[in-house]
């Protein structure tokens, strides 16, 4: 069991001020984790930036805390500063270090860097301040535009010369900034082979969960949701809703779950059927795509559907790309791109799962055409 998925598995998914909450305990020395000032240690050291004098400040605070010689610690949670609300703020004896958490992307807010900044002088004028932006990745270890543009656009050029702006990720990134995996794995595997105190089994298991669920982009348990708000829905054949006009049928897993499902038990399932727009969720499809795929399954019709970032399985890749790219610009992420795919052996290729969109080009070079994509598979003997 996961308990953070667990968590995020209802109505409403996982808030930033939930996810505060959890690195605020882990980081705290205090905590019943038993950890100690161990996981507080190694992310002050990952905030060392390029420069000498960030590297030096870093390095202080890294050895204060290393001897457990913090004469004055504090950590407080949405920390109010006049101008904006601190996420996360840590005190280590003159040293703010102030967290400012995002876990979507959507949730970016122009300026806010900027904001948190001067409200932070402002309240704390003679302490040394480090304003650390920790932010999600996309599957690929890319940044979200709206998440470099709100960084980028923060103004260096007001930074006192004791502080500074570090940008840190959730999950790992190809950039080269410190993560919060990076730093969970790391703690994990040295505690494993005697490299640092041992850890309770409640704290490893923890961490472990965590892990997993940072990389799944912080989602829960695709559990098909039924009877919200206490409604019921009626249920109706496959070929019944093709004469629907409009609505949303309930499936497992959406479209992929639809996809992965044999023609026979398409058509002899009966399918949760509602005309309710707030339905339209992982689980829910739109009675559009519902029809292309059942006509697609049970007629040979090739469907017309605007995928967006649709994640299926190898197999299922091959099928939708080798049908439909003649009709649509079909592209697949695959991290490290064509050069990746082509270094992968059947094995993993039929394992793996992939995302799909129908685009005029591709979002950057880890995406690969449909036709690349099938040909690859085809040259390796996968059909």
């Amino acid at each position: 069991m996961n308990i953070f998925k667990v968590l995020a598995s209802g109505k409403k998914p996982m808030y930033e001020e939930q996810m505060s909450s959890i690195l605020a305990w882990l980081l705290h020395p205090q905590m019943e984790h038993g950890l100690g000032y161990e996981l507080l240690s190694r992310f002050v050291a990952s905030i060392s930036c390029d420069s000498d004098r960030s590297a030096k400040i870093s390095d202080n605070l890294h050895n204060r805390l290393r001897g457990d010689a913090v004469s004055d610690f504090g950590m407080e949670l949405e920390e109010y500063v006049t101008t904006a609300y601190i996420d996360i703020l840590i005190s280590i004896d003159s040293w703010k270090l102030a967290i400012e958490n995002k876990i979507y992307p959507g949730s970016t807010m122009e300026n806010q860097l900027n904001k948190e900044y001067v409200g932070l002088i402002s309240k704390y004028e003679n302490s040394s301040c480090v304003l650390i932006y920790l932010v999600p990745t996309d599957d690929f270890g890319e940044l979200h535009r709206q998440v470099w543009c709100e960084y980028d656009s923060f103004d260096k050029s007001k930074l006192r010369s004791t502080d500074f702006l570090k940008l840190m990720t959730w999950q790992e990134n190809n950039a080269g900034y410190p993560s919060i995996v990076q730093l969970l794995e790391g703690l994990l595997q040295d505690e494993a082979v005697g490299k640092t105190e041992p850890i309770s089994e409640y704290t490893r298991h923890t961490i472990k969960a965590l892990i997993v669920f940072i990389r799944g982009g912080f989602s829960g348990y695709d559990y098909e949701r039924i009877n919200i708000q206490n409604e019921v829905y009626p249920k109706i054949k496959g070929e019944e809703i093709l004469n629907k006009m409009g609505g949303f049928v309930g499936i497992k897993s959406g479209i992929a779950g639809l996809i992965g499902t044999s023609t026979l038990v398409i058509q002899n399932r009966v399918y949760q059927y509602s005309e309710s727009e707030v339905l339209a969720r992982p689980s829910w499809v739109s009675v559009y795509d519902f029809k292309q795929i059942y006509l697609w399954k049970t007629r040979d019709v090739p469907p017309i559907i605007e995928w967006d970032r649709v994640r299926l399985k190898a197999m299922d890749l091959y099928t939708i790309t080798s049908i439909c790219s003649p009709t649509q610009s079909l592209f697949i992420g695959i991290k490290g791109g064509l050069p990746a795919l082509n270094n992968m052996d059947k094995k993993t290729i039929k394992e793996s799962t992939w995302q799909l969109i129908a685009a005029d080009e591709p979002p950057n070079n880890q995406w690969i055409s449909g036709e690349e994509f099938a040909r690859t598979l085809e040259l390796k003997g996968i059909t």
